[in-house]
């Protein structure tokens, strides 16, 4: 649980210095679509081989503003309950549980089991056909 503090406090800033105001993003578009649309001079000589740089920041900056949506103090308050309960689970005594239950899986599937099951398989296959075969020819006289 402290541990989820201790990171909310390292994350948080860079989140926060992150996220810029609306009226930032707005400049920013229309410096870059300015820029885009000014063919004179030195700087369209400079950015002639690349293309339309403007049009694709602007189209990053238009899909990160959904996902400034997402950082809200509901999200941040969903991420510490799932980050808090996942701690619960992967607790000392659970994963030497998980490292059991894996190793007992291990030992019980020896190729000579997986090959028997297979076989198994493969001997039940048609007997199973044949019961659907006569449970729709029984159903078929019932309802007709």
């Amino acid at each position: 649980m402290k541990y989820f503090q201790f990171f909310l406090l390292l994350v948080l800033p860079f989140v926060a210095l992150a996220m810029p105001a609306p009226e930032a993003v707005e400049e920013l578009k229309s410096a870059l679509v300015a820029r885009q649309n000014d063919t004179g001079g030195d700087l369209g000589g400079l950015l002639g081989g690349l293309g339309d740089i403007g049009g694709t920041i602007g189209d990053i900056i238009n899909s990160i503003g959904p996902l400034l949506d997402l950082i809200n103090p509901n999200t941040v308050d969903q991420l510490q309950t799932i980050i808090t309960n996942a701690a619960k689970l992967l607790n000392d005594k659970t994963t030497q549980n998980i490292i059991n239950v894996v190793g007992s899986a291990n030992e019980l599937l020896t190729p000579d089991f997986v090959q028997a099951i297979g076989g198994l398989i493969d001997a039940v296959a048609p007997l199973i056909n044949a019961i659907v075969q006569l449970i729709s020819g029984v159903l078929g006289a019932i309802f007709g």
